[in-house]
């Protein structure tokens, strides 16, 4: 059957305005899925909320996850219109701002979507209509705000449908295991990692025999499996039991966190109760996540998206539309290759699969970029609003063509171009082409994200589907009393005295490092866990001191363990985490006697006296000082990162020191330099001179000798006297070079002293690396505080399979 929804008018591409003639498409073609886009500001919520209310009109059910809390708002249809309706959910501050009470603030509100709606021929009519057909339920995932979601208390098992379709079965089962281990942090392969595959294999063994698992029995039987192969291989050899208790550690960290109850309690995830119409009214479930941490949103929409995956698996074939997902700011939970979060796999197998069980999928974000290539390619219908970068729209036209849209990048560009704020391009594979449409006012109040308190006040306690139940485990009966020396409660502790119990899921884990082994008995025929009395001592304790800045804060838990008459001489330091030590005694434990030495109040007083004592003459912490440098060793600090800190302390000091050396070195080399230069432009006019009066007595005395044959005479003294000079000559120059030689030769005995002066420095610094000695920092007793001081019930069996 042929629906049209009515999502806005359409927009004429040359003038860029709207024209009278109403936009809207086929809602069917929704089984071929959708994408919207748009930057923020784009109109993009508005564009989601009015296609929620037109799926709303035309009897189509909804599951939407939403991330940042807007959709939500489809709980706010007023059709009166009054501003009695709207003055609960006017935001104060901008009627502050405005300067206006808060009356006068939601009779404007009120006065502006009366307009808006009557712009677009909307009225009291259609919100009427929408307001009775529309069951709205808010779920909260792990808070009470709206409906709470019971998602680790039990591991539901699936109904029979999904059980009688393996496939359907296995990838639910794998998709659970998945979503669990991302909450822990565990990024685990479901085919290689021991991690997944062992807990598969317990939880597929619980729901095949029809049992609901519990996250603690899940715990407790990763801690002793109920099989002792996995394969062909030893279930210890394949996963060692020390690693399986580090797991079930981080696992039971959930389980202890008070902030993972609301968690425990609530309504199943039923996709069939979810999208139930046989009320006359059509169900939209909407998912408020803006409350959770990141790993907690990828944890429920993994687990949501398994079981809707699994729902699609037992539905008949059809070419109707049956039901939508709707995925408001899905960046991150389908990102492009090589990222893969635990809800990739079953949203792009919705993808790919559910058109043919005629559920689509419509996913909405402002970052195209983190889009994985696969959803732009199966995707028939896209509605693309204002992009901010180049990169999105690169993306947008790669995925428009691969889509086959029919368009080259250069027309999208010219689209993408037209797009102002609230309009849209519309490219629908099922269409004649690519349209541009502005959107219609939304009939819902667009208040923006609700708080969890203003959720609380969303008027849908009537519409709440009635979920299917979940079948329960009964306990198995108790066991008869194992000894006369024993009984099942706790025998009350003298006085006031306080008592805890440690948790028989941590006493023989991989972290207490086997610090109870030595204490185990034999478990009885029933199972039982024993339990055996000890002090627990919970210390705060402040090492300080004032020089060198010394902090160390530390919380110690001393277990005297097994209980003697001298209590101290057997402490236990054990690595106690926060819920470790219960403070009620769990179900099904039996418990001994008090020891003689330990039955009254004042006999706990002297020993809480004695051990305060012990602290404050024993403890203490050491203190690395190095004087001579000032240096003083940090609380958190090693003796190698405090050598390191004295060798970083001593090369400082050597090369400030070496630095002033040189300085004064370089002003005396600079001066020899002088000196030597001068000396060098000297010989070189006395070389050129020496040089030119040995020309002259060559001269002088060819002359002489030539003169005997042409008759002419000349003076032999004259030519001894050049003959005299040119030697003086030659001996200023010998001079020179002397004396060059001497300036030259006492500036590289400079250097030399220079190097021998540094080696002396470096020598003297270094020496003051073995000055380094340590000093106790010891506790004042008002450093002491005594948290926590009682008695404290050790288990010293192992709980076996028979007592989950």
């Amino acid at each position: 059957m042929t629906t049209a929804c009515f999502l806005g008018g359409k927009v004429d591409p040359a003038t860029g305005e709207r024209t009278e003639e109403r936009f809207g498409f086929d809602l069917d073609d929704l089984t071929t899925h959708g994408i919207i886009v748009g930057m923020t500001g784009s109109g993009k919520t508005g564009l989601g909320i009015g296609l929620l209310e037109e799926l709303v009109l035309a009897g189509v059910p909804i599951i939407a996850i939403d991330p940042k809390g807007d959709l939500s708002n489809l709980g706010l249809v007023f059709p009166d219109q009054s501003p009695a309706d709207f003055a609960p959910w006017v935001d104060a501050a901008e009627a502050k701002r405005a300067g206006v009470s808060e009356k006068e603030h939601a009779e404007t509100v009120a006065q502006k979507w009366r307009a808006g709606l009557a712009g677009w021929g909307l009225g009291g009519e259609q919100l009427s209509k929408l307001d009775e057909r529309l069951r709205l339920q808010v779920f909260t995932p792990g808070s009470d705000a709206g409906v709470s979601v019971d998602l680790l208390g039990r591991l539901g098992r699936p109904s029979e449908a999904i059980m009688s379709d393996s496939g359907a079965a296995r990838d639910l089962l794998v998709g659970t295991v998945t979503a669990l281990l991302s909450l822990v942090g565990v990024n685990a392969d479901p085919v290689r990692s021991p991690e997944h595959v062992v807990l598969s294999h317990i939880l597929d063994s619980a729901w095949r025999t029809g049992e609901t698992l519990t996250l603690e029995t899940l715990i407790m039987r990763l801690v002793d499996p109920p099989f002792s192969k996995v394969g062909v291989f030893p279930l210890d050899t394949f996963f060692a039991p020390d690693d399986r208790m580090a797991l079930a550690m981080r696992l039971n960290g959930l389980v202890a966190s008070p902030a993972f109850e609301p968690w425990t309690k609530g309504e199943p995830l039923d996709v069939d109760a979810m999208l139930d119409t046989r009320a006359g009214t059509v169900p939209v479930s909407v998912f408020h996540l803006a409350h959770l941490d990141d790993e907690q949103r990828m944890f429920f929409v993994s687990m949501l998206l398994e079981r809707v995956l699994a729902w699609t698996r037992t539905q008949p074939g059809t070419s109707s539309l049956r039901a939508v997902i709707y995925f408001d700011e899905v960046v991150g939970y389908l990102p492009p290759h090589p990222k893969n979060p635990p809800s990739k796999a079953p949203l792009l197998t919705l993808m790919k699969q559910a058109r043919a069980m005629g559920l689509g999928v419509v996913l909405s974000t402002q970052n195209p970029v983190d889009l994985d290539y696969k959803a732009f390619s199966n995707a028939g219908l896209w509605m693309v609003g204002r992009l901010q970068t180049k990169q999105d729209r690169e993306r947008v036209a790669q995925g428009l063509m691969s889509a086959q849209a029919g368009m080259d990048r250069a027309t999208l560009n010219q689209w993408f171009d037209r797009l102002a704020k609230r309009v849209f391009l519309c490219q629908n594979t099922h269409g004649d082409g690519p349209v541009l449409f502005s959107t219609r006012w939304a009939m819902s109040y667009l208040r923006g994200p609700l708080t969890g308190g203003e959720i609380s006040k969303l008027d849908t306690a009537e519409a709440r589907p009635v979920l299917a139940a979940v079948p329960t485990v009964e306990a198995p009966p108790v066991a008869a009393p194992i000894g006369a020396e024993f009984t099942p409660i706790p025998p009350p502790a003298p006085g006031k005295i306080d008592a805890g119990y440690l948790d028989p899921r941590v006493v023989f884990s991989a972290r207490m490092n086997g610090l109870f082994e030595a204490t185990e008995e034999q478990s009885p025929d029933g199972g039982q866990v024993v339990f055996r009395p000890a002090l627990y001592a919970q210390f705060s304790l402040t090492f300080d001191e004032a020089r060198g800045g010394f902090l160390a804060e530390e919380v110690h838990h001393r277990v005297y363990f097994p209980l003697s008459e001298d209590v101290e001489s057997t402490p236990i330091n054990a690595p106690f985490e926060r819920g470790d030590v219960l403070t009620k005694a769990p179900a099904g434990g039996w418990f001994s006697t008090l020891p003689d030495h330990l039955d009254e109040s004042s006999e706990f007083a002297a020993v809480k006296r004695s051990l305060l004592e012990d602290v404050y003459r024993n403890e203490s912490r050491g203190q690395w000082i190095n004087a001579p440098l000032k240096l003083h060793g940090r609380a958190d600090e090693t003796r190698e990162e405090f050598d390191a800190r004295v060798t970083l302390s001593i090369s400082d000091r050597a090369d400030i020191k070496v630095a002033k050396l040189r300085d004064r070195y370089e002003r005396e080399v600079d001066k020899f330099n002088e000196r030597i230069a001068r000396k060098r432009d000297r010989l070189s006019e006395l070389e050129l001179a020496a040089s030119g009066r040995e020309q002259d007595e060559l001269v002088n005395a060819g002359e002489l000798v030539l003169s005997f044959f042409v008759g002419r005479r000349r003076s032999v003294g004259t030519i001894a006297s050049k003959h005299r000079q040119t030697a003086a000559a030659e001996q200023r120059v010998t001079s020179a070079e002397n004396t060059l030689a001497d300036l030259e030769d006492r500036l590289a005995d400079m250097v030399l002293s220079l190097q021998d002066d540094v080696d002396k420095i470096r020598q003297t610094e270094q020496r003051l690396f073995k000055k380094t000695v340590s000093k106790d920092v010891r506790l004042e007793r008002t450093d002491i505080r005594l948290e926590w001081f009682g008695l404290l019930w050790v288990p010293v069996t192992r709980r076996t399979v028979h007592s989950i």
